[in-house]
Parts: structure tokens; sequence; C-alpha cells
């Protein structure tokens, strides 16, 4: 059994649509050790590799405007054993209307 865990989970903007800004601590606990490796969505190398390890750790800022899936990987069959989502989320949805909608006469 291995769990992986991203917190925070959501990323919140204040309109949707802009880059989300977030320092995000990604930790994961296996039953076994063996060598893993971290990759998200937004890019093909991984974050991180450990070798002979039943845990691991990592805190690194992200900047997006879409969901970010982090994969954990085992070596050397590159399966992908856990993963886990950070949402992005908005204060305001961007509904296709000005923001200047309102008019003083």
């Amino acid at each position: 059994i291995l769990t992986l865990e991203v917190d925070p989970e959501q990323c919140v903007s204040i309109v949707q649509g802009d880059d989300c800004y977030v320092d995000v601590k990604i930790s994961w606990l296996s039953k076994k050790s063996h060598d893993y490796c971290l990759f998200t969505s937004q890019q093909s190398k991984p974050l991180q590799c450990w070798n002979n390890l039943a845990q691991g750790q990592l805190t690194k800022e992200f900047v997006s405007n879409e969901n970010i899936t982090f994969y954990l990987k085992r070596n050397p069959s590159k399966k992908i054993v856990a993963e886990e989502v950070l949402e992005m989320a908005w204060v305001y949805k961007n509904n296709g209307r000005s923001h200047a909608s309102w008019r003083m006469f």
C-alpha cells in the first residue's frame, strides 16, 4: 500500500484563468522500499527521485491556471503507483462579461 498526499489540495486565484501561485508539500509513504520518481502533468522530467526508500517529501512552488496532477512512479518499470491532483479554484468565475458592467448614470 502506498499513499501520496498533496497539501494544500486546492490553489485559489481571484479570477478564473489567472495564474495561481502556491507552495505545495508533497509526501508519500510506502510499506516497502523501492526506487521512486515524482512527476507532474506540467513536465515530462521528474521533479525528484528517491533510491531504495519507503517515504519521501518535497516542497516546491507551482504556478498554474489549470489542475496539476502528481504521479509517483516506481523505477525501473515507470509504472504509476500513486496519483493526486492539485485543483484550481477561483473566487470569481470568468463569465465573459466585462468587469466594468455598471454605469454611473
